[in-house]
């Protein structure tokens, strides 16, 4: 039952989700949108990595207000039909900013093997009880099993799938495969699926290739004169 926290909750796999299919990257006034946006492969770190740390502050978060969260959306495959922009609902754009900074603490202490802080457990909990209390069985088809609807709108629905995706990588997902990006500036998490674990950099072609400029060059200066 809704609000019933000993109620059994329905497996993450029963769950319904919009497919996580990222678009081709967009312009968005006022804010820097990296080539290679959505490298994390799961939607809960995609959406952590709107937030990057490690960059000077102004160029570090492309969720400033909600017309920024709904691009973003968009760009990631979850479009926000419906959602307007000028007229948000108070405490929308930090109901998703908090959450960000709960699942980044979260995943970090993860990576870093470190004992999580309980009030970001509390935090992740209470957004996926959140999640499941907007659940609603319904008629499958005709025959068929009884499935799951969720009845939230477009904001809550795009913010319970963050929160479930987040908990089912932390709780079922392979925590070694859970890394952060060493690269200058960077920083982003992402899950490493190659066959041997071995992924180190977020993309290749980005902080990859600069890591080797700047060791190439760094190679150049310390070799002697003739």
């Amino acid at each position: 039952m809704p609000g019933d926290t000993n109620a059994k909750k329905p497996p993450m796999s029963a769950v319904p989700a919009t497919p996580h299919k990222p678009v081709p990257d967009g312009e968005q006034s006022g804010l820097r949108i990296p080539s290679h946006e959505f490298c994390g492969g799961r939607l809960a770190l995609d959406f952590c990595n709107s937030y990057t740390p490690d960059r000077p502050a102004g160029d570090n978060d492309r969720l400033p207000d909600l017309a920024a969260l709904v691009a973003w959306a968009q760009r990631a495959g979850w479009p926000l039909a419906g959602i307007a922009p000028a007229q948000p609902t108070a405490g929308d754009l930090q109901a998703f900013r908090s959450l960000r900074l709960r699942l980044w603490n979260l995943f970090t202490a993860a990576i870093d093997r470190r004992e999580p802080d309980p009030a970001d457990i509390d935090a992740l909990d209470g957004a996926v009880l959140d999640a499941f209390s907007s659940l609603r069985l319904s008629p499958g088809k005709a025959g068929g099993p009884l499935v799951w609807q969720e009845t939230a709108g477009p904001l809550d629905k795009l913010r319970h799938a963050i929160a479930r995706d987040a908990a089912d990588l932390l709780t079922a997902g392979e925590l070694k495969r859970l890394k952060r990006c060493p690269g200058a500036h960077c920083g982003w998490l992402f899950y490493d699926t190659s066959k041997n674990a071995s992924r180190r950099w977020c993309v290749m072609e980005d902080c990859g290739t600069r890591d080797k400029v700047r060791r190439f060059r760094a190679r150049q200066r310390s070799e002697p004169a003739f």
